[in-house]
């Protein structure tokens, strides 16, 4: 929690109602999180992240920082990652949670950025637009989206 107690975030998961499997999960940041670079923790993480990126490592720490650079100045909630299993795929799940995500950010905008160019209309369906793009060396540039409540 934040230094007023507020959630510096919170994880949003979609299960079967008759089942209770998984179908999908959301990752979202709070306003009262931090901003900026934690050069502590960006160094401690290092290590695993090289273990994990390899040599794409700085390229990934790049396009980090400039998403940081495009999320608005203002307070807002931010949607870090949603996504679905394979099988969940069309069923409504994603939808639900960013739905939700929106419910509970109380009036306050929301941002993303999209990393698959095909999911910009999913996004505009729920009411995000469009706010600007972040270049990724050689790949397709992310998609800013933002949502007004």
């Amino acid at each position: 929690a934040g230094a007023d107690g507020a959630p510096l975030g919170a994880v949003d998961v979609a299960v079967d109602a008759d089942d209770g499997t998984l179908l999908g999960a959301a990752v979202w940041t709070s306003p009262a999180a931090p901003r900026g670079v934690d050069v502590p923790g960006l160094l401690a993480g290092l290590p695993t992240a090289v273990a994990v990126h390899g040599r794409h490592t700085l390229a990934l720490k790049r396009i980090q920082a400039a998403c940081e650079r495009a999320r608005p100045a203002g307070r807002h909630w931010y949607l870090e990652e949603v996504g679905t299993v394979p099988s969940a795929r069309g069923r409504g799940a994603a939808s639900a949670l960013v739905r939700h995500g929106q419910r509970r950010a109380s009036g306050l905008p929301v941002h993303l950025e999209a990393s698959v160019p095909a999911t910009v209309p999913f996004y505009e369906r729920l009411g995000f637009r469009a706010t600007g793009h972040v270049p990724v060396p050689g790949g397709e540039p992310l998609t800013c989206l933002r949502w007004e409540a």
